[in-house]
Order: structure tokens, then C-alpha cells, then sequence
């Protein structure tokens, strides 16, 4: 569970003389008829109606007492408060400010409580971090199958050392299907070994076409790139190809078989 600042916390909520926490949105006595408490001792008071009407994780059956009994969550008191934004009518939080340690923990909220307009709106907001951090990307997508942004951020981690991603707690099904996914961008290297090197210049105005080209083999990161590069000269779009010499006279040829090379290609969900 990310770390919130005592400071942090006397923003959502006031201090108690019983040494607890009483939410500044959630605490008046008018504000609801159960009360849930944080693991940093918050205290939310919140209609049953609303989080019947909101959520699918909140039963009210499992609230049948008269009384204001207090229900504890292992949740903090920072993502409970945004989390309980999402089940009243008015206008959502701004969550783009959350520090992605705070967004993964309401996520996981969000999905465990089935707090809907929350569940779209972390969704978004990972979508958002996927240049940032995509380890964190990757496996909210993979835990709560999302198919679509996990092909999107897996591109983006092929570079990571595997140990890293290992550390990182995927699955060992997610684990099995990286390895066979990270397994056909070895496969590209040694295909277009020969070409790199010469993938150095635009055959049209000589500008260099990519500094990360022409020296080295390229990391596995920028082979998905290297279709769509374009002449900062002259903005032409140029084939995959090798210079050879033709009646004496060097001339470019598009590499054989690249199309196929790259059509074989198979997302990561392809590998699950």
C-alpha cells in the first residue's frame, strides 16, 4: 500500500478525539447510514441506496443493522475517498494528479467493488501511463483482462530485463506468454540483421533517417518502429531495403520478405 504523508490525510479528513479519522466529505451524520473505516483509521459515512446504485461490490444486504455500524476495508483513507466520490450523484474527481502508486491501489478498488465510473475512469487514466510506467500498465491490464491495452503497453517493455519484469509479480501465465511474445522479436534481429547498417540514410537527399540506426542493431523497442520511419529531409516514407550493386551503380532495393516478416507478427493476447 503506497505511503500517505499524516499531512496528506488532514486534507480529507479531521481528527478525532477517539483517534480515528472523520472524512471531511464523508463524515457528517446526515451523509449516509453505514460507516466505513480505512487502515489508517477514516471514517466515511455513505448511503446504502447510493452504493447500490453505483457499485456492484456493496450489497446492502450485507448491511442490515438499524444502527451506524462501522464495516472496516484494508483500503487507505486517500483511495477511499475518491473511490466513495464515485458513488454518490455529482460531479466525479480529478484523479490525473495521482501519483501512480495511488492510481494502482484505486484501481484495484475500483474493480474489487465494482464502482463502475470508477473502473472507466482508472482504465483511462492507465491508458494515460503508458510511456510512464509500463510495468504498472501491464499487469492492471493482465489482472483484470484487458486485452486491448496490454497489446498497446507490451511493445513499450520489450527492453525491460526479464528479471525485472519476473520481480514485478505477473502471473505465471503472463510470464509464459512474454516469453513466447518477447521470443519473435529475437527472431526479427536475426532476420534483419543485414539491414540495419545500411538503413542509415534517406536514398533521396542523404538525411539521416534515425540516429538509433546504421551503427548497431537497434533495440527490440525500435523494430516496431522502423516501418513507419520518415526522411526529417524530405518526409518521404522509406521501405526497409539494402543498397546493391546493379551494372556497377549502387541502388536501393527493398528487403525481401519484409512484409512477411512483420505480418507474422503476433500481438501478446495472441499468446495468452
Amino acid at each position: 500500500m503506497a505511503t500517505v504523508p499524516t499531512s496528506y490525510l488532514d486534507k480529507i479528513a479531521d481528527s478525532q478525539p477517539g483517534g480515528y479519522y472523520l472524512s471531511k466529505k464523508f463524515g457528517s451524520s446526515d451523509s449516509g447510514d453505514v460507516v466505513f473505516q480505512s487502515s489508517d483509521k477514516v471514517r466515511f459515512c455513505v448511503y446504502k441506496k447510493d452504493l447500490a446504485t453505483f457499485s456492484g461490490g456493496f450489497p446492502p444486504a450485507e448491511f442490515t443493522s438499524d444502527s451506524k455500524e462501522i464495516v472496516d476495508l484494508p483500503e487507505g483513507g486517500v483511495v477511499l475517498d475518491h473511490l466513495f466520490s464515485f458513488t454518490r450523484p455529482g460531479r466525479y474527481p480529478i484523479l490525473h494528479t495521482l501519483n501512480i502508486g495511488t492510481l494502482v491501489e484505486l484501481a484495484d478498488a475500483a474493480e474489487k467493488y465494482e464502482v463502475y465510473s470508477a473502473i472507466m475512469a482508472c482504465s483511462h487514466l492507465m491508458r494515460m501511463n503508458l510511456t510512464k510506467h509500463p510495468l504498472q500498465v501491464c499487469r492492471y491490464a493482465g489482472k483484470y483482462q484487458y486485452p486491448d491495452l496490454i497489446d498497446d503497453v507490451s511493445p513499450l517493455m520489450l527492453d525491460v530485463p526479464i528479471l525485472q519484469i519476473f520481480d514485478f509479480n505477473m502471473s505465471e501465465k503472463y510470464f509464459r506468454a512474454w516469453l513466447r511474445y518477447l521470443a519473435q522479436f529475437q527472431a526479427l534481429h536475426e532476420k534483419l540483421f543485414p539491414v540495419f547498417k545500411a538503413l542509415s540514410a534517406c536514398i533521396r537527399c542523404s538525411s539521416n533517417l534515425d540516429p538509433r540506426l546504421g551503427t548497431s542493431m537497434p533495440s527490440r523497442t525500435v523494430l516496431i518502429e522502423i516501418r513507419q520511419l520518415r526522411c526529417p529531409g524530405c518526409a518521404a516514407r522509406e521501405p526497409l531495403g539494402i543498397w546493391t550493386p546493379i551494372d556497377g551503380v549502387n541502388t536501393w532495393s527493398p528487403l525481401s520478405g519484409v512484409d512477411q516478416i512483420y505480418g507474422d507478427f503476433q500481438k501478446f493476447s495472441a499468446f495468452l
